[in-house]
């Protein structure tokens, strides 16, 4: 009897937040009717699924941001496309193929207890950049919200945006999911602007979320804009009083990621070019363009970025350089690389290996190799007693290495003698 009490008891509980839940439901209802969304540039939207709001800005094509045009983007070609993307792709993907996507969320941690409230696309048609924003209104109507953006996606075949390779993406597909909405996200080009910032960037501004990109390289810093932790809270507020103006900070928020997106993409493919600015050059990893140049085998990219590196002694740049000669078979020049290399007042071990093999198997010069080997013991000597550990091999690699090329200069010596006898 007692167990029949608590369950009657629990379920007239339950009823009783539901009715509670009802009436506020209602009234959030009645609040956001009555407001006045064309003054905020909102439309409601009912279908067979339910209800959403929808807000579309449009720009026109010499709109700057960031000090670039977006119709830069348009002039950006497919080899550019592969360059931001460290990937090649179908040459028929055009610039308007693209769709840029940015999604405002209930919290950062992901995963099925996380809803998307705010889904942000933007992309170009008809002469004109449209960003158009998608509302939750209700947790009961996200089916009608996620059919929208799916619809909206259908039209796109690559998405662009900031982190969404491991977030936004990943947090729609199981929206999806938990929906039964179909939606097959393998067929996007997907191109997370985050990667390509830190390959280009990383190095020298350390910090590569948005807000940083923005003011050290797009020049540009954002007012009142709202903070990235306090977007949930918004729409919480919004859910228990229905007043959509709460969300006003948000749509600007998500809209200014979108069109930094659009001049972070602009800016990406500028760094690729030689004739770049000096302030983007500045700050962009040689290195990290060489790397891509040679993952897409644009050698002589590669190789033009690599010789005009020897004024700034970017060491790790004339390693990489030199190795890829070196696979190339092209010794001459990657000795040059190694003797410059050597010649630094820093020790950079790396070069002195790298000649002191070439000497000995490819030279056969084993007094070269000798005299290699030498400088190397001598330096590490000095390092050691300063508590400097080498780079890549230790003492007793570099004392068997001394041992194998003295072995072989002693055998040349004994089949010079016996030549000379007979």
């Amino acid at each position: 009897m007692k167990l029949n009490h608590t369950v009657s008891a629990i379920k007239e509980k339950l009823r009783s937040f539901y009715k509670t839940d009802e009436l506020a439901y209602a009234s959030r209802k009645a609040t956001s009717s009555s407001a006045d969304l064309s003054r905020l540039g909102l439309q409601r939207i009912n279908n067979e699924y339910g209800s959403l709001l929808v807000r579309e800005k449009r720009f026109p094509l010499d709109f700057g941001h960031g000090g670039r045009a977006l119709a830069d983007f348009l002039l950006l070609s497919h080899k550019q496309f592969s360059y931001i993307n460290k990937q090649d792709f179908s040459p028929s993907l055009l610039s308007e193929d693209f769709v840029f996507l940015d999604t405002e969320t209930t919290g950062l941690a992901g995963g099925s207890g996380t809803y998307i409230f705010l889904a942000g696309c933007g992309y170009f048609t008809n002469d004109v950049f449209i960003v158009k924003q998608f509302l939750l209104t209700d947790h009961q109507n996200e089916y009608a919200f996620l059919y929208h953006v799916a619809t909206l996606l259908k039209s796109f075949k690559g998405i662009i945006s900031y982190n969404g390779k491991s977030y936004d993406v990943p947090l729609l597909k199981t929206r999806f999911i938990l929906n039964r909405l179909a939606e097959d996200f393998e067929r996007f080009i997907h191109i997370d602007l985050l990667h390509c910032s830190r390959r280009l960037w990383k190095k020298h501004l350390k910090e590569c979320n948005l807000g940083n990109i923005e003011k050290k390289l797009l020049g540009f810093v954002r007012q009142d804009d709202i903070a990235s932790a306090d977007i949930p809270g918004k729409f919480v507020a919004y859910l228990q009083t229905g007043t959509v103006e709460l969300l006003s900070p948000v749509y600007k928020h998500n809209c200014i990621d979108i069109m930094s997106m659009v001049s972070i993409a602009i800016l990406a493919a500028a760094a690729f070019d030689c004739s770049q600015n000096e302030k983007i050059a500045a700050h962009t990893d040689k290195r990290s363009l060489f790397k891509v140049f040679m993952a897409l085998q644009e050698y002589d990219a590669a190789f033009q970025l690599a010789e005009k590196s020897y004024e700034d002694n970017d060491v790790h740049l004339l390693l990489d350089y030199s190795y890829a000669l070196k696979k190339r078979g092209n010794f001459d020049k990657a000795v040059k690389v190694w003797e410059h290399l050597i010649a630094q007042s820093s020790f950079i071990e790396p070069a002195y290996l790298e000649l002191a093999k070439y000497f000995e198997h490819r030279e056969c010069t084993f007094s070269k190799a000798l005299d290699i080997i030498d400088r190397v013991q001598k330096r590490r000597e000095i390092l050691d007693e300063l508590g400097v550990a080498g780079e890549m091999l230790g003492a007793e690699e570099w004392q068997h290495r001394k041992k194998r090329v003295l072995a072989k200069i002693s055998c040349s010596e004994k089949k010079n003698s016996i030549g000379k006898t007979a």
